[in-house]
């Protein structure tokens, strides 16, 4: 999930099949769904779905257009641009619609694998907004000490900078920068960055951290979300217990409140304080981390405000943080 929250854009593989077994099938669109959800809370604006091995159904026009029309059903329930997300027939073995059009589909007008990622519109990232890095592991080394790898998601990252890693009080200065092993002075928003802070010591720092520049520590104390609700059948009752799963870090949490049921249609208030939301309701709920994290809402930062619930690794519902209320530290 972290390599997914740290991409650009999206290329989704799906494996053709004639006459697939109930279950295997199941477990197939069950995956690519999954996928789709993350690549929403991810922010990505472009997708490639490949639908691969299609020399063991002939390359037949038939099977592809049945299937991108089923598969595109899972797109529908996102906020992906529908015209920006592409279906592209493959066949890995044979080599076929990768690299150059192949003969065997005459069928299909559009571009081979290759040539669609290359037509991708790189993302403009946040290079002019405040600092925001996802910590994603640390590397104890005998030379430098230790090594903190994380996702820039926005701002600059420069040497001598002063950081603060929420939701904890530490703090430090920037002592040196690198990328893909060569040193930097600076870094921009939308790279992977090695960095090493003064002071700083593997215990002080965890995996789901997010560093800014130097402020007063602060975690979630609660906040209001959109959710809406996806996958098998279920009821989401007041008490819920599921996992919060936002940039790099997975946080048990509980659903405080059910606040309001919108109409998926108008946007609109449907029913206040709902008892239950089930599966393809879009609701307004409050949500109580159960250790400290650190979020923001959607106007501040993006990847830093979707997010996915799970429960015994499934995916239950996908959100939007609203509004965030802190809890400051002294």
């Amino acid at each position: 999930m972290t390599g997914i929250f740290c991409g650009d854009v999206g290329v989704l593989v799906y494996e053709a099949r004639l006459n697939p077994t109930k279950k295997d099938e199941s477990a197939s669109k069950s995956s690519l769904m999954s996928n789709v959800l993350l690549l929403h809370c991810a922010g990505f604006s472009e997708v490639i779905v490949a639908i691969n091995k299609m020399d063991s159904v002939q390359y037949s026009q038939a099977f592809f257009e049945s299937t991108k029309a089923d598969l595109f059903q899972f797109f529908k329930m996102t906020s992906l641009d529908k015209e920006k997300v592409k279906f592209v027939p493959v066949s890995v073995e044979s080599g076929d619609n990768l690299y150059s059009k192949t003969t065997k589909m005459p069928w299909y007008s559009g571009k081979s694998l290759f040539n669609e990622i290359c037509s991708f519109h790189p993302p403009l990232h946040l290079t002019n907004s405040s600092l925001r890095i996802l910590v994603h592991s640390l590397i104890v080394t005998k030379s430098v000490g230790t090594i903190i790898n994380g996702y820039i998601v926005s701002g600059t990252l420069q040497v001598g900078s002063m950081l603060s890693f929420l939701p904890s009080k530490m703090t430090g200065k920037c002592l040196s920068i690198e990328q893909n092993r060569v040193k930097r002075e600076k870094v921009l928003a939308g790279a992977d960055v090695a960095f090493c802070v003064e002071g700083v010591k593997k215990g002080d720092i965890e995996r789901g951290m997010v560093v800014t520049e130097k402020t007063q520590p602060k975690s979630v104390l609660s906040f209001c979300a959109k959710i809406v609700v996806v996958g098998e059948r279920r009821n989401i009752r007041v008490g819920y217990s599921p996992t919060l799963n936002v940039g790099a870090c997975h946080i048990p949490c509980c659903i405080k409140k059910l606040q309001s049921l919108i109409n998926k249609s108008n946007g609109e208030v449907e029913e206040e304080n709902p008892e239950v939301i089930t599966t393809g309701d879009v609701a307004v709920v409050k949500i109580l981390p159960d250790k400290l994290a650190y979020i923001e809402d959607i106007t501040l930062c993006e990847k830093l405000a979707k997010f996915v619930v799970s429960d015994n690794n499934q995916i239950v519902a996908i959100g939007v943080v609203l509004q965030v209320e802190y809890r400051i530290e002294k």
